[in-house]
């Protein structure tokens, strides 16, 4: 009898301890998903891959994750879809459209953690922002930022906000050097031609109806 009881003891804690070991291996692989999500984006070149698509002129970012993304263009652009919440840094970003309705930015709809490295420029045509946070997505520009952010927006859209007729969401900023300029009828940061009402922005002092400021 003890033996059998030690034998069904035995067993017990060996199922036990491969239950431990099968958790860790399933947290292990959670995580290093979450470490493969982490990718780098040449936005002069860009391609598809896990989380983020390349479709002619438009790199969306589809999956929730971690993106680095370099470059310079004048004709592509960056879409973050609606729903993802994405850690993106920009490292020495240049982008400078005109065409008519080109966002050199978008992320309507999504919540975003911007980091800033070295010297970025995101310049939309008419009728967008520069950087596009309309009324329910959420901008956070985090403290870790060392680097510089230019954004300029065409006519009747902001500088960071909203485009034509649009409200800017939310915006925070925590940490780099920025400056917004809105087009023709727009505020720096907040709506665009139609919407100018001005925005609280957390973490910065001040900001212009229309024209150009610098935090």
């Amino acid at each position: 009898m003890k033996t059998r009881l030690f034998t069904a003891l035995a067993f017990i804690a060996r199922s036990a301890f491969i239950s431990r070991v099968a958790a860790f291996i399933l947290l292990f692989a959670a995580f290093s998903g979450h470490l493969a999500a982490q990718v780098d984006i040449d936005i002069s070149n860009p391609s598809s891959g896990d989380g983020y698509s390349w479709s002619s002129p438009t790199l969306t970012i589809s999956g929730n994750g971690t993106y680095t993304i370099t470059g310079t263009t004048t004709n592509n652009t960056i879409k973050v879809q609606t729903g993802v919440t994405a850690y993106i840094t920009l490292n020495n970003v240049n982008i400078q459209l005109s065409t008519d309705n080109a966002c050199a930015f978008d992320m309507t709809g999504a919540t975003v953690y911007l980091t800033l490295e070295g010297s970025n420029t995101l310049k939309s045509g008419n009728n967008k922002a520069g950087l596009q946070v309309p009324s329910g997505a959420a901008l956070v520009i985090t403290e870790t930022s060392s680097g510089s952010l230019t954004a300029t927006g065409g006519d009747y859209g902001a500088g960071i906000g909203c485009g034509i007729n649009g409200a800017g969401g939310s915006i925070t900023i925590s940490g780099g050097h920025v400056t917004a300029t809105g087009g023709q009828y727009s505020a720096a940061i907040g709506g665009g031609w139609g919407r100018r009402k001005r925005l609280k922005v957390v973490g910065a002092t001040s900001h212009k109806r229309q024209g150009s400021i610098a935090y």
